[in-house]
């Protein structure tokens, strides 16, 4: 199933037919998003998309920038649902750097991946953040918390700062993908992805203390 079959609620106080105009037009949204990139989001082109009036997609989200921030909202809260179903096999497999990344690699091309769609609209909203203050903060607000999501399996892990290094894998994870979109390689997974996140992994799981001899004396 793709990831864009759950639609979050509007935080307006709408009717039940209110509330599913909202997820059409963000639905149609994505769509464009996926189909001709970030730039091509406008609130006349996710009308035409939805096959409604101009009135009523300025109604629900009143300018572009409010739109795409209400894309990355749905966006980014499916991913963390995503995030928080792996979490608990992280924490559970921590004193096994490989296996972590084995889980980590997994999970993405499941769902950034397999699912092109997700990928493709999570790099366009990262990439209209650029421009946009406002999109900005809502990915720097998902951020934080995915990073909260996975702060006790990096602990574990033995990571020192576990915020960083998750930024730090999550940006990695993020340009490997991104080029996998772009010119896609064979066995991306085996080849590619997880050897890359070995290195990644075992390099946090190092900074454990007793990994590291010290003199007593």
């Amino acid at each position: 199933m793709s990831a864009f079959a759950e639609l979050s609620e509007p935080a307006l106080p709408l009717s039940a037919r209110g509330c599913q105009r909202h997820k059409d037009l963000i639905a149609a949204a994505l769509r464009v998003l996926v189909r001709d990139g970030h730039h091509a989001v406008t609130l006349r082109t996710v009308s035409v998309e939805a096959n409604a009036s101009h009135g009523a997609i300025n109604y629900y989200f009143g300018s572009r920038s409010a739109l795409m921030c209400a894309v990355a909202e749905d966006v980014c809260r499916r991913i963390a649902n995503h995030l928080a179903l792996i979490t608990p096999k992280l924490e559970q497999c921590a004193d096994d750097a490989d296996q972590f990344a084995t889980v980590l690699a997994e999970h993405n091309i499941k769902y950034m991946v397999n699912d092109r769609a997700m990928g493709m609209a999570i790099t366009g909203l990262t990439l209209a953040g650029a421009r946009d203050e406002a999109l900005r903060g809502v990915l720097v607000k998902w951020g934080k918390i995915d990073a909260s999501l996975t702060r006790n399996s990096f602990l574990k892990l033995g990571s020192t700062d576990p915020d960083l290094d998750y930024a730090f894998v999550l940006n990695s994870l993020g340009g490997l993908i991104m080029a996998q979109l772009a010119i896609p390689r064979r066995d991306f997974e085996a080849r590619i992805l997880r050897p890359s996140l070995l290195r990644l992994v075992r390099s946090i799981a190092s900074e454990k203390p007793n990994n590291h001899s010290r003199d007593i004396s």
